[in-house]
């Protein structure tokens, strides 16, 4: 996990919300969807 994707994460964690977080980081929501699920997919689990 690099820089970039632990910021996504404790954004998602702070927000507990895709929408907002995506917005407090200057990315699309489709964009913080899709790693959120490749990062689920890549654990075997749900993360939120």
């Amino acid at each position: 996990m690099d820089f970039r994707e632990l910021n996504y994460v404790l954004a998602i964690e702070k927000y507990q919300n895709i929408t907002k977080a995506a917005e407090s980081l200057y990315v699309s929501q489709p964009t913080l969807s899709k790693f959120l699920a490749n990062l689920e997919h890549d654990l075997g689990q749900k993360t939120f």
